[in-house]
Formats: C-alpha cells, sequence, structure tokens
C-alpha cells in the first residue's frame, strides 16, 4: 500500500537522522568534556549513550519495514525498544552533559532539571500508555502515547545548545 512505503521512508530517514544525530552530540560534547574536567561518568554515558542512540536509530528504521497487521511481536518489540532506548539515550545525554549545562536556563529553570522532568514524564505516559491498553481504552493510550511523543521532542529540544555555533567555547 502507498501509505505503508511513505511511512517506511519517512520512519528509515528518521533512523538514519537518529543515528548521525547521537554520534554528532557525542563527538562534540566528548571534544567538550576534555575542557571541562569530567569525571569517568561524564565520559562513560557519552560513549554509552552515542551507542544506544544508533541502536534506537536502528531499531526505527527496522520498525519501519516491519508492518503491524503482519508481524506484531517484532512490531511491539521494537517500539518498546524505541520508546525505552530514546529514554535511555536522552538520560545518559542529559549525565554527559550535567556539569557542561550547569549554569544553563530555560526561562529561569535549570536545564537538566528540565531534561529530567521532561524524561520523567517520558517515562510516566509510556506507563500510562501500557496501563490504558490493558484496560483497553484505546484513545486514553493514544493521549499518553502523544504526551511521550511531545515529552521526547521536548528533551531533544533541549540540547540544541550543542550545535549552536553562536556560543563561543567559553560559554559552553
Amino acid at each position: 500500500a502507498p501509505e505503508s512505503i511513505v511511512f517506511g521512508i519517512g520512519f528509515t530517514l528518521s533512523g538514519i537522522l537518529f543515528i548521525l544525530l547521537a554520534y554528532e552530540m557525542a563527538i562534540c560534547n566528548s571534544l567538550k568534556l576534555s575542557r571541562h574536567g569530567s569525571t569517568a561518568l561524564h565520559i562513560w554515558s557519552n560513549n554509552l549513550g552515542m551507542l544506544v542512540g544508533m541502536f534506537t536509530g536502528a531499531s526505527l528504521i527496522m520498525i519501519s519495514w516491519t508492518p503491524m497487521h503482519t508481524q506484531l511481536i517484532t512490531h511491539i518489540a521494537l517500539a518498546l525498544q524505541i520508546f525505552y532506548g530514546g529514554m535511555l539515550w536522552a538520560s545518559l545525554a542529559t549525565i554527559s552533559r550535567s556539569k557542561i549545562d550547569s549554569k544553563k536556563q530555560f526561562k529561569n529553570i535549570p536545564i537538566n532539571v528540565l531534561r529530567w522532568a521532561l524524561i520523567a514524564i517520558s517515562f510516566t505516559s509510556l506507563q500510562l500508555s501500557g496501563a490504558a491498553i490493558a484496560n483497553n481504552s484505546l484513545n486514553l493510550a493514544a493521549a499518553f502515547e502523544w504526551i511521550l511523543f511531545f515529552s521526547q521532542i521536548g528533551v531533544l529540544a533541549t540540547f540544541q545548545t550543542i550545535f549552536d555555533s553562536n556560543q563561543s567555547s567559553e560559554e559552553e
């Protein structure tokens, strides 16, 4: 069907972009981590975050060609890998940048606090989505999945400062 081809191409491109983003973020972070006297935890979480991000991106590519109506269990397993992988990647990226971003704020909210709050909302909404599905409330489950999606996009948006060319290295 044409819509599945569009879905497949869109998710494949999204997966490729996620892999590239995870790689590029880790490289940018590693350069900054070396200048900020970061600990082994920061470096370890940066490197592991890159691998988790790349694995999540690969899962996104795979799910795009795994039809739910013919391969339901595989599709669900990949979806969970993507959801939990995205949260784990965001958590590891937050840990790796915790010292670098310790003074950054968004609307007077420390950026690290904002990231952790959005990750917590993502995690909670995924759990509530599963509970809603178990109780046959598919509309409610869909609402929780949208909350999950937008909170993850919010976390992603907080990392834009990594690539902001207007900032000098002293500000980082």
